[in-house]
């Protein structure tokens, strides 16, 4: 079991990075809603950090709140797109074919 998560995780590192990435973004904690950040510029006293504004629009994009995210910053849902796309690619590019599934199970069983 133990070496299937392995096998698992080499073969699918970015898109279990980037997957996380969206499941922190989708429950980061929201500045705007009055709760503390976790971003180092915006508790040094920085009002409009580059990154928050990107992570704050993500965030809304990712609860579907389309015009709140446009507003916070015009990259955010494209960034939505764009790494949502490249974690499609990235397991329909690593999914192992019929030929190759014989010597997984014999890699992970042995």
């Amino acid at each position: 079991m133990l070496q299937k998560v392995r096998f698992i995780v080499r073969r699918y590192n970015e898109a279990i990075f980037w997957s996380f990435a969206f499941v922190l973004i989708f429950f980061f904690v929201d500045p705007a809603a009055g709760q503390s950040s976790l971003c180092l510029f915006h508790r040094l006293g920085w009002e409009n950090c580059f990154g928050c504004g990107l992570a704050r629009s993500m965030h809304r994009a990712l609860h579907g709140d389309f015009a709140s995210s446009w507003q916070l910053h015009k990259m955010g849902i494209p960034a939505v797109l764009i790494l949502g796309g490249r974690i499609v690619s990235l397991v329909i590019s690593q999914k192992p074919s019929h030929d190759q599934l014989p010597a997984i199970a014999a890699r992970s069983s042995a």
